[in-house]
């Protein structure tokens, strides 16, 4: 949580922007202030509903935003879209390689962070070095989510550290989402059977994220052979199927129908549920895509590579690793 000064503008383009008063600023998404100790202006990316939401130059909050009526009515607007049900509590996020777990995650989590919940992430992605979901931190945090990753420069090793904070996690509060981005195929998926134990005794969601444009996974005999190493690895039985279908920008709304044919042949193989269809906002309004079926999760590109980022975003925190020969600052590490 962070304190910001007296009722600071940031300029904005075309986005949502909402003044709040009352209690600790913890950065609002999707057009929902939840309060600045002082009172700040906060710029937030949203979609143009959202934005409606929002009214005309934001909703104005009084005395403490999670009282307002309207961001009441907003969340509840959001909740209604989110593909989650109350009683999932603990998320663990699974799949073939460049499936899109990380992307899913990151946006599930803001999503159930708009819609009032109390959400926490842990980074489990220990086998690649690579967008990987602490990556969004900043962005996680600045929208009240918890991110559970290695402390400073330990957060950029390429070391499989699972910290005892994840311990934790297993049996959350009521009202609080914890959230697994686990590692790609059985090799990422192993450092759940270290958890199996605790993850039994809580109850337990485990998605298998599938996407048929990658080479393993063209098929339903592909997704069947990844569920079956995955559930072999980690112990742990898969509960339900997330669709998330792409080619990155060279998605279209047949690559998204193609992927939820395939889902729809393994859920009839084995039974378990599709939980929803994940779309990228551009492919959101798409007649075909609004009539899927199934509930369907609409998403921002939040993992991008550094030549894509904003310019001025910074996506390392401060602690990063620096060269030998040129550190500074306590224990070799670069201070932002």
């Amino acid at each position: 949580m962070r304190r910001f000064g007296a009722r600071t503008p940031v300029p904005h383009s075309g986005v949502a922007t909402a003044w709040s008063r009352g209690g600790y600023e913890h950065a609002p998404a999707y057009g929902i202030s939840r309060a600045g100790r002082y009172g700040c202006c906060v710029r937030v990316a949203c979609r143009p509903w959202e934005a409606a939401l929002a009214g005309p130059g934001g909703i104005r909050a009084r005395n403490r935003a999670e009282d307002s009526a309207a961001v009441r009515r907003a969340r509840t607007v959001i909740e209604a879209t989110l593909p989650l049900r109350r009683n999932d509590r603990l998320v663990m996020v699974v799949g073939s390689y460049g499936s899109g777990k990380t992307e899913v995650s990151v946006n599930l989590a803001l999503r159930a962070a708009a819609a009032g919940r109390t959400v926490q992430i842990a980074d489990l992605d220990l086998v690649n070095p690579y967008f990987r979901c602490r990556e969004a931190r900043r962005l996680m945090e600045a929208h009240g989510v918890r991110v559970v990753v290695p402390p400073g420069a330990l957060a950029w090793a390429d070391l499989p550290i699972v910290v005892p904070q994840v311990l934790g996690m297993l049996s959350p509060p009521a009202g609080t989402l914890s959230l697994f981005d686990v590692g790609g195929d059985d090799v990422g998926a192993r450092v759940l059977g270290s958890l199996r134990a605790g993850v039994l005794a809580a109850g337990y969601e485990l998605w298998q994220v599938i996407n048929p444009q990658r080479p393993f996974t063209r098929d339903a005999d592909g997704c069947l052979a990844m569920r079956e190493a995955i559930e072999g690895s980690s112990r742990l039985s898969v509960t339900g199927l997330a669709v998330n279908a792409h080619l990155m920008d060279e998605t279209t709304p047949d690559t998204v129908l193609r992927g939820l044919d395939v889902a729809r042949d393994v859920a009839r193989r084995t039974g378990l549920p599709i939980r929803f269809v994940a779309v990228m906002d551009r492919l959101a309004d798409d007649p075909r895509i609004r009539t899927v079926g199934v509930p369907v999760l609409v998403m921002q590109r939040r993992m991008l590579p550094p030549w894509r980022l904003p310019a001025g975003e910074k996506r390392l925190p401060a602690g990063r690793p620096v060269p030998l020969g040129r550190r500074n600052g306590v224990h070799g590490t670069h201070r932002d």
